[in-house]
Formats: C-alpha cells, sequence, structure tokens
C-alpha cells in the first residue's frame, strides 16, 4: 500500500541482490508527487536552517519545489517529463562519458564538450538547455521553438520533421551525427514551462514573487554543471542575481547518504516532512494559465528576463 512515511524493510522482502539481512530505509515523502529525493535535497542544502528566502527546485520527471526559511516551508511539484535529464530526446543520454555536457559560441560557430573529453554519444540535460539556449540566441530557433527557414545549412528534414545537425556531416562522424529535432525542442519548451509556473504559482500563493528569493538552489542529474544563464535565456529559471544561483547536481544522493550513516539527518526528514505545507497544483486555473503563458523561450511576458531579452 502507498504510504508518505519512512520503511525500514529487510532486503529479501524486495528481491534485492544484496545481503537478504542487510535492512533497507526509505525517506519520509512530503506528498504522492513529492518524493524523498527532495527531502533528501532539501537536508542536505539545510533548508531547515534557512534565516532567508530560499527555494529549491529538483529537476526532474518530477519537477518538486520546496520554498520558504526555517520558520516555515512549503512544497509543490509539477509533471515536467524527462526531457531535461535527457530522455524523451532523440539524441538524449545520462550524464556519463561521451555525452555532451555543455554547447557555446566561439568565434560564430557553435561548439560542444563531452564528458571526458572524448567523441560525442548524445546529449545530457546540461548540453539540451545550453543548446535550445544558443540556437535562440543564434535565431536558428524562434521563440516558439521552430527552425526558422534557410537560416542555416544544418538544418535538415527527415520523415516531415526538422532537425539541427551540431556537427557538419561532410567533416563530422557520419555514423553518429547528434542532433536535435523540432519535437526534442518541444518537449523541452514543455518541461521548462511546467517547473517555471509551478515556481511561480507557489510564490503566487505565497503573496511573494521572484524577486522574494534569497538564495536558489537548483538540484538534478544534468551532469557536471549547469550553465545558469542558458537556463535563464530558455524562461526555465527567472531571471535573478547569479550569485543567489547554486547548482548542487544530484544531491538526492548526497542526502540518502546522511540518512543512511546519520540517524540525526534521518530524525530531520521526519521533522522536515511535518514542517512543510503542501500545494496541489494539479488542475489549478491560475498554474494552467501560467503554464500557457510560458511555452515560449523564455516565456510570452518578455520584461521578466531582462538580460535574457
Amino acid at each position: 500500500a502507498f504510504s508518505l512515511d519512512a520503511k525500514d524493510l529487510p532486503a529479501n522482502e524486495l528481491g534485492l541482490e544484496i545481503n537478504p539481512d542487510a535492512n533497507i530505509h526509505t525517506v519520509e515523502n512530503i506528498a504522492g508527487f513529492v518524493g524523498s529525493d527532495i527531502t533528501a535535497v532539501a537536508i542536505a542544502v539545510d533548508i531547515n536552517l534557512a534565516e532567508e528566502m530560499t527555494l529549491v527546485v529538483d529537476i526532474g520527471t518530477n519537477g518538486e519545489i520546496v520554498l520558504g526559511t526555517k520558520n516555515k516551508l512549503y512544497a509543490a511539484s509539477c509533471a515536467a517529463g524527462p526531457a531535461l535529464e535527457g530522455a524523451s530526446i532523440e539524441c538524449g543520454m545520462r550524464a556519463e562519458e561521451g555525452a555532451i555536457e555543455s554547447v557555446f559560441i566561439d568565434k560564430g560557430e557553435i561548439c560542444y564538450k563531452t564528458i571526458g573529453n572524448t567523441p560525442p554519444k548524445g546529449i545530457c540535460g546540461s548540453g539540451i538547455i545550453d543548446l535550445v539556449s544558443v540556437l535562440l540566441e543564434k535565431k536558428i530557433i524562434n521563440r516558439s521553438g521552430s527552425f526558422i527557414e534557410n537560416t542555416y545549412d544544418r538544418i535538415i528534414t527527415e520523415k516531415g520533421v526538422k532537425r539541427y545537425l551540431l556537427d557538419d556531416p561532410v567533416r563530422g562522424q557520419k555514423n553518429n551525427i547528434i542532433f536535435i529535432s523540432e519535437l526534442d525542442i518541444e518537449n523541452v519548451v514543455v518541461a521548462k514551462a511546467a517547473i517555471f509556473s509551478a515556481m511561480k504559482i507557489l510564490l503566487k500563493r505565497l503573496d511573494l514573487d521572484f524577486q522574494s528569493i534569497d538564495m536558489f538552489y537548483i538540484a538534478g542529474a544534468f551532469g557536471n554543471y549547469l550553465n545558469i544563464d542558458s537556463a535563464i535565456a530558455i524562461g526555465l529559471i527567472p531571471d535573478l542575481p547569479r550569485e543567489k544561483y547554486r547548482f548542487v547536481g544530484n544531491t538526492s544522493i548526497k542526502g540518502a547518504k546522511l540518512t543512511a550513516f546519520y540517524d540525526e539527518a534521518f530524525n530531520k526528514i521526519v521533522q522536515l516532512r511535518q514542517a512543510i505545507t503542501y500545494y496541489d497544483l494539479m488542475g489549478a486555473q491560475d498554474y494552467v494559465e501560467e503554464f500557457q503563458k510560458a511555452i515560449f523561450l523564455p516565456h510570452t511576458d518578455i520584461e521578466l528576463f531582462h538580460a535574457s531579452s
């Protein structure tokens, strides 16, 4: 049966291929779609001790958000889909050796860097965010995410779908050309719109706005880094002073280790769940309206992104 509570189970009941006498501890969940990964992240960054208004967002298939200070915490979630983790993208992959992790402009040309500096096998989350940002900056795509006609010789059409090739097929690896399609970009735009809208509406519930945030933590399995400017340029996160941002990576793993080895951390998570008020945004009319506004790069309201515009 589904439960939000922490569980302590023997490994042999779960069919895990480890010592059958080992104990498996699960961490408290906040709500049905706000799981133990975000509570682990929240503990890892000590949001329960925050003196200033702090927002933590764990970007994955579900975008999970915790907001507040040590005095009171609030949470929300949204269905973002896996595009920002490299899934549901034709050439997408996990952040591992061979994944394109960054895309940038050098001397007017679009260039990339792979994890391990090896030939590219695909593109992971951080590279996808960079690539969409660069395509927008170079005016290869428009604000709806569609390719602009006759802008670049690397745009091809296969099976009725337009693709942008990261390598020139003449000099690139002909058997492994990495590309991004309009459908891929659409998935990215939907994901970023869901997350941005959820953050904005949670703040609205508390009569706050993005300018109220003093510290902004971003967690997720993007890779070794996240280019904050790229994330802002596509409208994934708000245009705030860069010193407010901290990319903390896949911090749910750190939180899980803390709870496994330190009873104090495990107890903190129990207390954290009890202190959090959950807002269910599913079906909320203002969330739907905000989501529709965010289905543009970076947003319908360009004034929200002064630096990006």
